[in-house]
Parts: C-alpha cells; sequence; structure tokens
C-alpha cells in the first residue's frame, strides 16, 4: 500500500505548476462552504492515492478500449436534441413530447458527463467546468432524472485536458465511485502543440480565478443518445437558435450546474 501511495503521489507531482491550485493562508476567508481542501479536493493521502490510480486505470481501459473501436460520429442534433452549454445540464428520455438526445461542445478543458439509467432510458447530460462544485452538481443530476435510490447508474466523463483538469476528473470519479455508479469511459486528452493556443480562467480556492493561456487543447463535442446509451462525436455544431446563452463566468468556484427547463424538467 505504501508502495502505491508513493507511486501515486509522485505521479501527481508531475503536473506543470500552472495547473496546481495555490496555498491560502489561516487567515484568508473562503467564499463557500466546503469539505477540508487539499490541491485536488481531497485532503486524505491514502484516499488520493487510491483515486489517482482508480483514475489512471479507468483512463488505460478506455484507451485500449477506443484503439479497438473508436467512437462513433453523428451529426449535432436540432429538434431531437437538447444542447447543453457549459456550467448547465439536462434530464431526458425517449418519450412523446420528450427530445431523445443531448448534446454539449467545446469542452476543453471542461469535461461533458453522462449520467443513464439502461433499464428506463432516462440519461442526464452536464458540462463541468472547473469551477463546479462536483458533489452537489451530481447530485441535482441524479435527482432530476427522477429514479428510486436504488438505481444502478453508469457515466461517461469526455473531455478535459493533461495538466489542468486532473482535478476535476479526480473529484468526478471519487463521487460516482462514492454513489455506485459504474464508470463506462474516461476519456481525458493530451495536448496537441500545434493547436492555437486560448485563455482560460483557472478557479482558485478562494472562489477567484486566475487567467491562463494555454497552448494545445483538443477540443470534445458529443451526442448522447438516450435511447441506446451511446456517445458519438460530434459533427457540426447545432444551429445557432437551439444553442444555449454563454456561462455566466462570474459565479464563483464550487458553483452547482444549472439544470435547463426541457426533457424531464419540462413546464
Amino acid at each position: 500500500m505504501r508502495l502505491r501511495t508513493a507511486l501515486a503521489l509522485w505521479i501527481l507531482g508531475t503536473v506543470p505548476v500552472w495547473s496546481q491550485v495555490p496555498e491560502i493562508g489561516p487567515t484568508r476567508q473562503l467564499r463557500r462552504a466546503s469539505p477540508p481542501l487539499s490541491l485536488h479536493g481531497i485532503e486524505d493521502p491514502e484516499e488520493l492515492a487510491r483515486v489517482t490510480l482508480r483514475v489512471r486505470e479507468l483512463r488505460e481501459r478506455t484507451a485500449a478500449e477506443q484503439a479497438k473501436a473508436p467512437r462513433p460520429k453523428l451529426e449535432a442534433r436540432a429538434e431531437d436534441g437538447i444542447d447543453v452549454g457549459q456550467q448547465g445540464a439536462a434530464a431526458t428520455a425517449p418519450g412523446a413530447g420528450r427530445e431523445r438526445y443531448l448534446q454539449s461542445h467545446g469542452a476543453a478543458p471542461c469535461v461533458i458527463v453522462t449520467l443513464y439509467d439502461p433499464e428506463t432510458k432516462t440519461g442526464a447530460l452536464s458540462h463541468f467546468d472547473a469551477g463546479t462544485g462536483v458533489a452537489a452538481s451530481l447530485e441535482l443530476m441524479i435527482g432530476s432524472m427522477g429514479l428510486p435510490e436504488e438505481t444502478r447508474l453508469q457515466a461517461r466523463l469526455i473531455g478535459g485536458m493533461e495538466g489542468l483538469s486532473d482535478s476535476l476528473f479526480l473529484q468526478l470519479v471519487r463521487e460516482l465511485d462514492r454513489r455506485g455508479v459504474e464508470i463506462l469511459e474516461a476519456d481525458m486528452k493530451g495536448r496537441d502543440e500545434k493547436a492555437p493556443p486560448r485563455r482560460f480562467r483557472i478557479p482558485r480556492l478562494d472562489g477567484g480565478y486566475d487567467e491562463r493561456e494555454l497552448p494545445g487543447l483538443l477540443i470534445d463535442s458529443i451526442v448522447f443518445d438516450t435511447e441506446t446509451g451511446a456517445a458519438y462525436d460530434m459533427e457540426g455544431l447545432p444551429p445557432q437558435e437551439h444553442r444555449p446563452g454563454p456561462p455566466d463566468l462570474t459565479r464563483p468556484s464550487g458553483h452547482v450546474v444549472i439544470m435547463m427547463k426541457r426533457g424531464l424538467l419540462r413546464d
């Protein structure tokens, strides 16, 4: 166990310094109430090591599966799809008056999270950014699906970038495992140094943000089919009138995703 712990902590130590959250002094006031905080939101070193190795195993399994069968492509949906923007979420199931597909585009270094119950074909999708409060947002997504507590859900994690989304992936895997959710896919990208740099806002523990210009981001756009539970790489973009507005970048770090009043939550 000590060797596994040491290995995982060494892996974490290789994360570039710009992805690490600055420490705060004892007199600084946090804007949010939360459990004890560490670099990755996990204070216990052994738990941090365990979750780190778990993420690594999931990513290796996903890479091996995609090497055999790459994710298929599907055109962006219009009338039969709900387009979910950054900081947003939606839930739906096939049926009269409801959209079958959930989709989101432009995830980098954000992570697209899908939840699915294959028995009822009920699905939820959210576009988590680096400032998303993971535990509360997952609870909101699961609650919006309206399923019994004993339902065995499946999840997919798609997006992010090595060295920038490590903390978000660690927290997502930990919270999904705690809830007994089966993680089918954990697809976090590397970097393409040929891609043009883009500016991003990186959350701090005090609820504020720092701006960074980051090169080589690979962007994910996903269409999620609630009839089958399959995830597709999106081809094209949904029509402009179907896209949600821009995210509220003034929200403090730790914010909860905003459920859209569509699909299962349609007024």
